[in-house]
C-alpha cells in the first residue's frame, strides 16, 4: 500500500524549513554511489557474462566460464525487474534444452508475479521466443518472473555424481522491450549530476537513521515531466511523492527510522516530453548528525594517537592460529575452557567480537592480509593461482619505511615461492611445524633479537598450524569428553567426509569437535609460551601483540560441510582478533562490537607503525575503533567471497546475505545467529540493500593464464605437507 504525497505538500515543507535546517550528517549519497544503483530502462537485457554479478538474477542460475551462456540450474529459476508504468512489455528469449532424456521434450512454464503467462516447448538446438508480459500481471515496482522446467539433468559429458549440478535450459539472451517505444531512455551521471530521461528508473537502497530525511534538488526538468519518488521498506507503508518542478525538496523519513528502505526515482512524461530530469542532490541525512559527530576534534586526537605510536618504535607480532573458529574459543563464550590464556590476555587487550575472514581458506585470506584486496582482486582464487605481481604488499611498504618484516611459518602456501605470498619480506623463516611449533618459533624469534641493543622496528608474522588439521594435539591436552576415541583423524576419515563419501554419526562429530577443541587449547598454549618468551627477553613492553586466524573451521557440520573452503557461513569465516597494546599507551581493555575483517589489517598495521600510505587499500584502519575516535559508520559491513563455489556475500551485525549461482539467502542474525531461517523472500528490500553492497565490492578480474602454480611440479615435501593439511589428495 502506498501513501501519495502531492507536490504542494512536499514543497510546503521545503519553503518553511529548508532555510533553518539543522546541521546534518550524510548517511547515503545516491549520486556518489550512482554506479551501484539499479538503472532500469527498456529495452533492457540480462548481462550474460562470466564474473558479472547481475542483481536481476535471483535463484536457479549458473554462469558458465567463457561461453557467455547462462544455464538454468534445477527445476525452476527466477529473475526480477522493475516497472513503474505497467506498460506492456515483450520478453525475448534465445535458449536451448540441456541434455534431454531420450524421447523427452523440454518445456518451460513462465509465471509473472505468480500469474501463468506462457508455456514453451523446446526442440533440440537454439530457438528464439517472444512472450508478451500482460499489463494486468505487472506490478508497480519490483516484478518476479519465474521459469519452471519439465526436467533437469547433469551437464553433457559430466560423469554421474550426486554432488554435481543438474541443468535445465541454456540461455544466450534474456531481454525486455516496450512494443510501442522507439526511443531508448538515458540514465547517466555527468559532472556530479544525474541525467534521467522519461521512462527510466533509478533504484537505491539505504538505512534510515532516527532523525532521517531524504533531501533532493532538481536543477532542470521539462514542463510536462514528473519525478516520482517512492520510499518503501519491508515493514512500513510506502510513500509516493510526485515532483513536477525544479528546486529543492525533502521527505520526512521519521516513519522509516531504523529501517532499510528502497528509494525508487522514476521519470515520467505527460505529453511525450523527452527532456531529462537533472538531479544535483539525492541524500538521506541524519538531522541529529551534527551533534553526534566531533569531526576535526577526532581527527586531531587520532593524529596525536598516530604520533604516540610512531614515536615509541614498537614492534608488531601478528600471530595467526590457522583454522580457528571464534565460537570455539572460551574467550568468545564457548562452553569449554579452550582459551584460558587468551582470556587472561584479554584483560589488557582489545577484543574484536565481530571480526571475519573474507574467504574460508588460507590462500585467499593471506593474500587479503598482505594487500588489503579481496581475492578476485589479488588473484588467489584457487590452489593453482598466484598473487598478482603488480600489487603492492604490506611487507614491501614496511621495508620502504625502514621496518624489517619477517615471516615465520611451516605452511607450504606461505613460505614457498610459487604462490607469491613470501615476496617482499625481509626474511622468510621456515619454522613452526605442527609438532614442534614452540621450540622452532622460539629459536627463530631469538635469532631476530640476537643483538641486545637492536633498535630496528620489526613486523613479525607468525603463522602457526594449530588448530588446523591434523586434530592430534599432545596427549595431555586431550581433556574434553569425546566418545569414540577409536577414530583415526590423521588418516583418510576426514577426507571422506569432506568429499561426501561418508556421513558421520552425531557421536563421531562430537569426537571430532572434542579433538578440535583440544587443538584450540594447544594453540592457546603456544600463544602463552610465546608471550612468556617475549616477557622473559624484556620485549613485551615494546611489542604490539595480535592474535587472530585466517579462516574458521566447521567441525559439527552445522550446514552440512566439514572443515573449511566450502561455505560462507560463520563457522568458516568468524575468527578471533585480539590486540594487546603496550601499557605506555594507557588504553583500557575493551570489546569492540562493530564488524571488521582481514582486509582492514594492513591499513591498521601501517597506522600502528605510524606510516601513512596512499596504496588504495580496500580496508580501513581500525585505529579509530581502538582509540574510540570518530562517528560509527552506518554502512560497516564485511564483503565475503568463495571463488571456488562462486559464492559472494555481505555481513554486518544485523544480517548475513549469501548469493550463489542457484540460491539467494538472507539471515536475521540477532534472532537467528545460527543462520537457519532464510528470509530472502520475506524481506526483499533488506535483501536488495545487501545485494547493492555486493555489487559495489564485486568486480572480478581475469587471472593471467601464465600465472599459475604447477601442482604436479611441487616437491614431494611440499606435497606431503599440503596433503597433511587436507589441501591436496
Amino acid at each position: 500500500m502506498r501513501r501519495h504525497l502531492a507536490l504542494f505538500f512536499a514543497i510546503f515543507f521545503v519553503a518553511c524549513c529548508c532555510s533553518d535546517a539543522p546541521e546534518h550528517y550524510i548517511v547515503s549519497d545516491v549520486i556518489s554511489n550512482f554506479d551501484i544503483a539499479i538503472k532500469e530502462m527498456f529495452p533492457a537485457s540480462i548481462e550474460i557474462k562470466e564474473g558479472v554479478y547481475d542483481r536481476k538474477l535471483i535463484t536457479g542460475w549458473y554462469p558458465i566460464r567463457s561461453n557467455n551462456v547462462l544455464f538454468a540450474a534445477g527445476e525452476a529459476s527466477e529473475l526480477r525487474f522493475f516497472s513503474l508504468d505497467k506498460a506492456p512489455l515483450i520478453l525475448s528469449l534465445r535458449c536451448r534444452p540441456v541434455r534431454p532424456p531420450e524421447g523427452v521434450q523440454q518445456v518451460i512454464s513462465l509465471f509473472l508475479n505468480s500469474t501463468p503467462i506462457a508455456t514453451l516447448s523446446l526442440n533440440p538446438g537454439w530457438s528464439e521466443h517472444e512472450i508478451a508480459l500482460p499489463s494486468p500481471a505487472l506490478k508497480l515496482g519490483e516484478n518476479t518472473l519465474r521459469f519452471e522446467y519439465g526436467y533437469a539433468a547433469q551437464a553433457p559429458g559430466a560423469p554421474d555424481n550426486p554432488n554435481r549440478r543438474v541443468l535445465s535450459v541454456a540461455f544466450s539472451d534474456i531481454s525486455f522491450t516496450e512494443p510501442e517505444s522507439s526511443d531508448v531512455p538515458t540514465l547517466h551521471k555527468v559532472d556530479g549530476r544525474i541525467l534521467q530521461s522519461p521512462g527510466s528508473t533509478l533504484v537505491y537502497y539505504s538505512t534510515v537513521p532516527g532523525s532521517g530525511r531524504l533531501q533532493v534538488r532538481i536543477d532542470e526538468m521539462g514542463k510536462q515531466t514528473e519525478a516520482h519518488v517512492f520510499v518503501e521498506s519491508d515493514n512500513q507503508e510506502s510513500v509516493d511523492v510526485v515532483l513536477s518542478r525544479s528546486g529543492p525538496a525533502w521527505i520526512d523519513l521519521a516513519g522509516f527510522a531504523g529501517e532499510i528502505v528502497r528509494l525508487t526515482f522514476h521519470a515520467k512524461s505527460k505529453s511525450g516530453d523527452e527532456e531529462p530530469i537533472v538531479w544535483s542532490e539525492i541524500q538521506i541525512v541524519d538531522l541529529d548528525g551534527g551533534e553526534k559527530s566531533t569531526g576535526s576534534k577526532d581527527e586531531e586526537a587520532l593524529g596525536e594517537d598516530h604520533k604516540k605510536l610512531s614515536d615509541q618504535n614498537y614492534d608488531v607480532f601478528y600471530v595467526v592460529l590457522d583454522a580457528f573458529y571464534a565460537k570455539h574459543a572460551s574467550l568468545y563464550g564457548y562452553s569449554r575452557q579452550t582459551t584460558p590464556f587468551l582470556e587472561e590476555l584479554a584483560q589488557e587487550a582489545i577484543v574484536f567480537s565481530n571480526f571475519f575472514a573474507h574467504s574460508p581458506y588460507t590462500l585467499a585470506s593471506t593474500g587479503t592480509l598482505l594487500t588489503s584486496k579481496y581475492p578476485h582482486q589479488h588473484g588467489l582464487t584457487r590452489t593453482a593461482a598466484v598473487l598478482r605481481p603488480d600489487l603492492g604488499s604490506l611487507p614491501g611498504i614496511l621495508s620502504g619505511h625502514a621496518v624489517e618484516s619477517y615471516l615465520i611459518s611451516d605452511h607450504t602456501f606461505l613460505v614457498s615461492d610459487e604462490w607469491g605470498l613470501a615476496r617482499d619480506f625481509s626474511e622468510v623463516i621456515k619454522k613452526g611445524s605442527y609438532r614442534n611449533s614452540l621450540d622452532e618459533v622460539v629459536d627463530a624469534v631469538s635469532a631476530l633479537y640476537k643483538e641486545a641493543n637492536d633498535e630496528n622496528r620489526k613486523f613479525v608474522y607468525l603463522h602457526l598450524i594449530p588448530p588446523h588439521r591434523p586434530y592430534d594435539p599432545p596427549e595431555e591436552l586431550k581433556i574434553f569428553d569425546s566418545p569414540g576415541n577409536e577414530i583415526d583423524l590423521t588418516g583418510p576419515f576426514l577426507d571422506d567426509i569432506e568429499k561426501g563419501n561418508y556421513t558421520p554419526s552425531q557421536k563421531e562429530l562430537e569426537y571430532i569437535a572434542g579433538m578440535y577443541d583440544a587443538n584450540v587449547l594447544y594453540a592457546d598454549t603456544l600463544v602463552k609460551e610465546i608471550v612468556e618468551f617475549l616477557e622473559g627477553r624484556g620485549l613485551w613492553d615494546k611489542t604490539i601483540f595480535i592474535v587472530t586466524s585466517d579462516h574458521g573451521e566447521s567441525v559439527r557440520m552445522e550446514h552440512g560441510k566439514l572443515g573449511h573452503n566450502t561455505t560462507l557461513f560463520d563457522e568458516m569465516i568468524h575468527i578471533p582478533f585480539v590486540v594487546r597494546l603496550p601499557d605506555h599507551l594507557e588504553l583500557q581493555n575493551k570489546t569492540i562490537e562493530s564488524v571488521s575483517g582481514i582486509v582492514d589489517v594492513a591499513p591498521t598495521l601501517l597506522d600502528l607503525f605510524g606510516i601513512t600510505t596512499e596504496e588504495g587499500f580496500k580496508g580501513r584502519s581500525l585505529l579509530s575503533d581502538m582509540f574510540g575516535r570518530g562517528r560509527p559508520s552506518s554502512e560497516k559491513y564485511v564483503f565475503l567471497e568463495n571463488p571456488g563455489s562462486k559464492q559472494v556475500g555481505v555481513r554486518d551485525q544485523e544480517h548475513k546475505y549469501i548469493a550463489s549461482p542457484e540460491h539467494r539467502m538472507l539471515f536475521e542474525l540477532r534472532t537467528d545467529p545460527e543462520e537457519r531461517v532464510n528470509i530472502y523472500s520475506a524481506k526483499p528490500i533488506a535483501a536488495g540493500y545487501y545485494e547493492q553492497w555486493v555489487a559495489k565490492e564485486y568486480a572480478p578480474q581475469s587471472e593471467p593464464q601464465e600465472d599459475r602454480v604447477r601442482l604436479d611440479q611441487l616437491s614431494e615435501e611440499q606435497r606431503k605437507k599440503l596433503r597433511e593439511l587436507g589441501y591436496i589428495r
